[in-house]
This record gives structure tokens, sequence and C-alpha cells, in this order.
């Protein structure tokens, strides 16, 4: 599955960003176990797989 989105201002960080993601595409609940790839982008940005 692929999630797609951005943290947004009330979420207190990146895995919180990411639980509200996986919530808001599948209406499920995931436990975040690691991150595998983080790429910094040229402009300054960052995500993480």
């Amino acid at each position: 599955m692929i999630v797609r989105g951005g943290v947004e201002e009330s979420d207190t960080g990146r895995e919180a960003a990411l639980l509200r993601e996986v919530r808001e595409e599948t209406a499920g609940d995931t436990d975040i176990v690691c991150v595998l790839h983080g790429m910094e982008h040229a402009h300054g940005g960052e995500e993480c797989f």
C-alpha cells in the first residue's frame, strides 16, 4: 500500500502523520515498524518510506 500525504500542522510529527494518513485512506490502524528509506529533496523537503 502506498500512502501519500504530508505532515499537517495538527500532527505531532512524522509518525503521527503516517498513522493519520493510514486511517484516512484505509479506515484501519497500523503499527510503525521501521523507516525503510529517507530522501532529502534539493528544495529542503524530506520523504520517508
